[in-house]
């Protein structure tokens, strides 16, 4: 991806003063644009730049034969948020009618306090936070609705799809978008995995006792209590980030929500209450306040600051400006430079030896949308050899990436020890 075009793209989604102007965009060619079209649908950034485009009157900026396939994608979106609306109402009334204890979590639980449309923001799936005591209810209640459990390891989360139509890998970009896409329902029944990124956090245990009822598209429905919210997603994005794969529209979100919340003193002050407890929890909220606020221009309020960055300790800062930008406008996916933020995170020597170990070659994949099963026999064989590839790709780049956070780690230590960290 054209580092230029990919930071042009984002200077036109700023939130606050001017906003990039889009004829910087011209000049690029066949080859850049179609590699961005690709990094835009990765980046969860396609929808938001389109609409953007039109506020700014600068889609002629943009080839014509692209623009055409990102308004497809647009109006393909809005159809398919159409259809998951009435699906997230049916579960919801599913969980409840089974006397299920849950919160919505990410996708409608974020509009319109962290998007302000919900076509804009890529949604996949659909995320639960569910009381321990009623997994079995839960687990049941989707049982009886046509899903079934995917094989999935994670310890502290379990994923369903329809029995009927189980999801495969996209094999055309136009199926990131599709109504016809099949969607998977997530189970948590925790905020944070400390298994899988040896980080122990000790989070408020009273979350599940704090809900609030939350109305988006005309349904309402339970979700985390604001601060708890934010709380969640500043840890969902750090999960992402130290799994080398972190949407930028993830920091979008988070840039939108602090821009618009930006003089609500009594929120802060009571999201402050919810981390006060652990410095560290203070200092993730400065890493992943810092990059979203830099990457799309939100001035960081005096309030966030004054419970994040500001307690950061000079080594979190130095990754944030050093490696923060770059990594994530190619999604944290372009290298493991993230690793050197992880070990500043994992207080247990023997911890980081196993996270390390894990890290520089993961047997996962980031995660990717699901695209409907077809029955036409190319249609699987494109899909299969899409998977192929991607497999393939995937191993250069965690052998290609080694060998960079190898050759990297010098540097680092010498930049964190300038630091004084």
């Amino acid at each position: 991806m054209n580092q230029r075009l990919a930071s042009a793209i984002v200077a036109c989604l700023r939130l606050s003063g001017p906003p990039g102007d889009p004829h910087q965009l011209t000049g690029y060619g066949r080859r850049d644009w179609q590699q961005a079209l690709q990094w835009l649908d990765w980046s969860g950034l396609a929808l938001p730049f389109w609409s953007r485009l039109g506020e700014l009157e600068g889609r002629n900026c943009v080839p014509e034969d692209l623009g055409t396939e990102l308004a497809r994608s647009l109006a393909d979106h809005r159809r398919r948020i159409a259809e998951m609306v009435t699906e997230f109402d049916q579960i919801n009334r599913l969980f409840e009618g089974a006397g299920i204890r849950y919160a919505a979590l990410k996708g409608f639980a974020l509009i319109p306090d962290y998007c302000p449309d919900a076509a804009l923001r890529t949604t996949y799936d659909y995320d639960y936070l569910i009381a321990p005591e009623h997994l079995t209810r839960a687990r049941d209640a989707l049982a009886s609705a046509g899903f079934a459990r995917k094989d999935d390891p994670a310890p502290h989360s379990a994923v369903y799809v329809r029995a009927a139509a189980p999801p495969l890998i996209p094999s055309t970009r136009d199926q990131y978008y599709s109504a016809g896409l099949a969607r998977e329902v997530e189970l948590h029944w925790a905020l944070w995995e400390p298994e899988s990124v040896g980080i122990p956090l000790a989070l408020p245990t009273d979350v599940m006792d704090r809900l609030r009822q939350h109305t988006s598209l005309d349904i309402s429905f339970p979700a985390l209590a604001e601060e708890d919210e934010l709380l969640f997603q500043v840890l969902h994005t750090l999960r992402h980030i130290l799994r080398y794969w972190c949407r930028l529209g993830s920091f979008l979100d988070l840039a939108y929500f602090i821009n618009r919340r930006a003089r609500d003193q009594a929120f802060w002050r009571a999201f402050a209450d919810r981390v006060r407890h652990s410095r560290l929890l203070q200092e993730i909220a400065g890493v992943v306040f810092w990059l979203a606020c830099d990457l799309f221009g939100v001035p960081i309020p005096p309030p966030v600051a004054a419970i994040s960055t500001q307690t950061m300790r000079p080594s979190l800062l130095a990754w944030v400006r050093y490696y923060g930008r770059t990594s994530a406008i190619d999604n944290f996916a372009a290298n493991k430079f993230s690793l050197f933020l992880h070990r500043e995170l994992v207080p247990d020597e023997a911890a980081w030896q196993a996270v390390r170990r894990n890290s520089l070659l993961p047997w996962y994949r980031p995660y990717k949308a699901a695209a409907a099963a077809s029955p036409a026999w190319r249609v699987r064989m494109r899909a299969l050899w899409w998977r192929g590839l991607y497999t393939a790709r995937r191993l250069v780049y965690h052998a290609k990436s080694a060998a960079q956070y190898a050759w990297e780690s010098g540097r680092w230590r010498r930049l964190r020890a300038s630091a004084g960290g």
